[in-house]
């Protein structure tokens, strides 16, 4: 960018290759004597012009593509997300690479009285100008960041966080998530953690002791781009009162870095869970995935729970037995099982108790033995005179669920094969994280139908 006493001077698109070749070129000429100069600078100027008219050529060429592709990308403003259209012309624009870019830029911002297949075209071109090389357009995307529209300086923040020109942009962004009077803190926070660097990890720093909202967001693009140098700061979060008003960010936090907990994290994040001020849904979330965190565990923390084994809302009760039970607490295990174990004895003809008890034995991650009951749910289904086709086909998702944690991928397919489940059934698993080796698998997918 060039500058005039101190104000930055945009860059034309047509001059931009000029003006970087220059840059590349001016420490070479700096030590020539004066006739030498003059004709470098009429090489130089030789070169500069064939980098023009080569850019200009190339934009030429590539304008009738690029602007059918957009038009018909407008076309489809009504549809649904995740249209394969709209994939489809997204996949041709990326595949145009960084010269297509100046011709892109221009529809970044909608404009202040803008329809509404300006404001789609406008976010689906911030999509596609975060897998492009941006190199050429910087100039332009940091204009729109300082001084476009409300619409169109959050595509170009969301654009500048996968630049290439981190010390350029980390500076332009620095100074957006500090100017709380622009409304942009939070957008600008998500680019710099995206961006990386050092300008990246001292904004996140310094959001994690912002308001609620900031610190909401920091936790979550942490948690999206990765932990860097923030732990002892989440670690004084998390030991704090108001830890309650993040706790799902925090659980997020420790989960996605694979970060240990020391003795006192955990009991702070087993506080969190016993806290009845936080949402029971959320107290749930937390007390499932503690087994899974990389705890120093105490014994003596199980009594921070024992009024949340004892709560009125059966699935937090449940929770916290399945979380104690995976901890080793055998007593808390044997009392989440006594129930459907009663049921059984009570009528080991019905399948429901053996696939109730087989949800249970997932939960508890212990797969051989929900797999025995599912296959036994499945059995008495069919045996059922009462029982109708597709009876049985949770029995035989759950039973395909237990065989992939086991990593019988082959036997999961067949279970699934084997059900009376539906093509639209069967495709909707592929959503479920829990079918992801299926979808993976070249030679089983099939059973999805996918």
């Amino acid at each position: 960018m060039g500058k005039k006493r101190g104000i930055p001077v945009r860059i034309s698109t047509m001059s931009r290759p000029i003006f970087a070749l220059f840059l590349l070129l001016a420490p070479l000429l700096a030590g020539a004597s004066a006739a030498t100069l003059d004709g470098d600078r009429t090489s130089l100027e030789k070169l500069l012009a064939e980098e023009a008219a080569k850019r200009a050529l190339i934009e030429a060429e590539l304008a009738p593509r690029v602007s059918a592709l957009l038009d018909s990308l407008s076309g489809l403003s009504a549809s649904k997300p995740g249209d394969p259209r709209v994939q489809k012309i997204n996949a041709e624009l990326v595949a145009l690479g960084a010269p297509a870019t100046p011709l892109m830029v221009v529809k970044l911002d909608p404009g202040s009285n803008a329809k509404e297949v300006d404001i789609y075209l406008a976010a689906r071109v911030a999509e596609i100008l975060t897998s492009i090389e941006t190199a050429p357009i910087t100039a332009d995307l940091i204009e729109i960041a300082r001084n476009g529209t409300d619409r169109g300086r959050r595509g170009a923040i969301l654009v500048l966080g996968n630049s290439s020109e981190k010390d350029r942009v980390g500076i332009v962004l620095g100074q957006l998530f500090r100017d709380s009077n622009l409304g942009l803190e939070l957008p600008a926070l998500r680019s710099l953690a995206r961006l990386g660097g050092s300008y990246g990890a001292q904004a996140l720093q310094e959001a994690l002791t912002g308001s609620e909202e900031v610190i909401n967001e920091a936790l979550s693009a942490l948690t999206e781009y990765g932990a860097g140098e923030s732990l002892p700061l989440v670690r004084e979060l998390l030991s704090k009162a108001t830890s309650e008003r993040h706790a799902e960010g925090l659980l997020l936090y420790f989960q996605a870095n694979h970060l240990t907990l020391d003795r006192e994290d955990t009991k702070n994040m087993v506080t969190l869970a016993a806290n009845r001020l936080i949402d029971n849904k959320v107290r749930r979330r937390v007390l499932l995935a503690l087994p899974d965190l990389d705890l120093d565990w105490n014994s003596s923390y199980s009594k921070l729970l024992t009024p949340t084994k004892e709560d009125s809302d059966p699935k937090l009760s449940q929770a916290a037995l399945i979380c104690l039970s995976r901890l080793g607490h055998k007593g808390e295990e044997k009392d989440l099982l006594k129930p459907y174990k009663d049921a059984i004895d009570d009528d080991p003809k019905a399948s429901a108790g053996y696939e109730s008890r087989a949800e249970i034995y997932l939960s508890l991650h212990e797969y051989e033995e929900a797999l025995k009951d599912y296959k036994k749910a499945i059995k008495l289904y069919e045996e059922s005179r009462n029982s109708n086709l597709y009876a049985a086909n949770q029995a035989h998702i759950g039973a395909a669920r237990a065989l992939i944690f086991q990593g019988e991928i082959k036997d999961a397919a067949k279970m699934l094969e084997d059900s009376s489940l539906s093509t639209l059934q069967l495709r909707a698993l592929a959503t479920d994280p829990d079918f992801e080796p299926l979808v993976s698998s070249n030679k089983y997918r099939e059973v999805l139908r996918l």
